[in-house]
């Protein structure tokens, strides 16, 4: 199995090979669900709310390194990276194959230090504010030099409107069980784009310039615009159509898409399980 910790700032540590081993990965893979129960005389026993709280985990670390100047070195960016996360409230992730969750190092506890071999054995505390794992699935969406003319499709499986030629169909597969939340980047040059997702249009009111671009992100519910220079900035304001709620998740299964393929988008779906797949 693969084992990685993703710092917020992007920095990556193998925890399954040298110089780290971590002894007890299957700790990640624990889950549970809390609940709320009624009773009393007369009254039938119900659960009135089940419920996923954040996660606490242990993790075991053991740092093997050749000399004393390695072993400073990989103790000093592991601790940085834990510390810029908690700092910055940025959370890391731990990678397990191809499913991440995003994650918190709040303590570390150290066994004995050997100097003889460079060695120690490290216990860290895990916090995951969710306990899904996330798998993301990206499709990119790219525009057309020309359109065509208008003509009706007759699509071969219903939905609660029409489409015309002009707005070119494609499909997107959500594997996951649930609703997912999505990242969904729109690039310039365009003006006030829209992007039919299954039944609800996505739409923003705003003109980008070439190298420019948008992003809506349902799960942080932010827009946040990226000039071509890389400055962000906040755009939330660009979302006008207060009628079409513009994070709503993606529903399961097959998916129509609908734009008009005058610009490009990507569109990153974040599936969801409760345990990530087994390698």
């Amino acid at each position: 199995m693969t084992l990685i910790y993703e710092s917020s700032n992007g920095e990556r540590f193998d925890l399954m090979q040298s110089p780290i081993f971590c002894q007890n990965p299957e700790a990640l893979a624990a889950t549970d669900w809390k609940y709320t129960a009624s009773a009393g005389p007369g009254v039938k026993p119900r659960i009135s709310k089940i419920y996923r709280p954040a996660k606490e985990y242990s993790l075991t670390l053991a740092v093997f390194a050749d000399d004393a100047d390695e072993f400073n070195t990989i103790m000093r960016k592991l601790h940085e990276a834990f510390e810029a996360d908690v700092r910055s409230k940025r959370p890391g992730k731990v990678w397990w194959g191809d499913y991440y969750k995003p994650v918190y190092i709040v303590a570390t506890e150290h066994a004995e230090f050997d100097e003889d071999f460079e060695e120690t054995e490290e216990t860290v505390t895990v916090i995951a504010l969710s306990q899904y794992w996330i798998s993301p699935a990206k499709g990119k969406y790219r525009a057309a030099e020309s359109q065509g003319t208008e003509e009706w499709l007759d699509y071969t499986f219903d939905y609660a409107f029409d489409y015309k030629k002009a707005l070119t169909i494609s499909e997107m597969q959500n594997d996951s069980m649930f609703e997912s939340d999505f990242a969904l980047t729109i690039y310039g040059p365009c003006q006030n784009p829209v992007i039919t997702i299954g039944e609800m249009p996505y739409a923003l009111t705003v003109s980008l310039g070439a190298g420019e671009r948008v992003t809506v992100d349902s799960s942080t519910q932010t827009i946040r615009r990226t000039s071509s220079k890389g400055v962000e900035e906040n755009a939330f304001r660009t979302w006008t159509n207060k009628e079409n709620y513009i994070f709503r998740k993606i529903p399961p299964g097959r998916v129509a898409v609908g734009w008009s393929k005058l610009f490009d988008f990507d569109l990153t779906v974040f599936r969801e399980r409760n345990t990530p797949e087994w390698i």
